[in-house]
């Protein structure tokens, strides 16, 4: 819960804003959603899926004019990854 909040809160609220004064909505959302995926680098190709993950927070942002919009749909998207990992755990007799 603590890195999504974290991460909108930089990415959405600081990054995607200022881009999107700087160079209008569109360059803003791409750049700064390029930003987010990359900053996964060391979990390659995870910066592409993300890339793409970091535009629909940034529609959900826009939207609903809240950060709670993407950080909820962070948490989720975490919190399911978390849930297949495990899952994969499991069936791979791991415990």
């Amino acid at each position: 819960v603590v890195a999504p909040l974290i991460e909108e809160l930089v990415f959405r609220g600081v990054i995607q804003a200022w881009l999107m004064q700087m160079m209008g909505i569109w360059p803003g959302i791409i750049g700064a959603s390029i930003l987010f995926g990359f900053t996964h680098m060391p979990e390659w190709p995870a910066p592409i899926p993300l890339s793409v993950l970091g535009v629909g927070m940034a529609l959900a942002f826009l939207r609903r004019r809240s950060l709670w919009a993407p950080i909820l749909f962070h948490t989720g998207f975490n919190a399911i990854n978390l849930l297949f990992a495990w899952a994969f755990f499991r069936l791979d007799g791991g415990g």
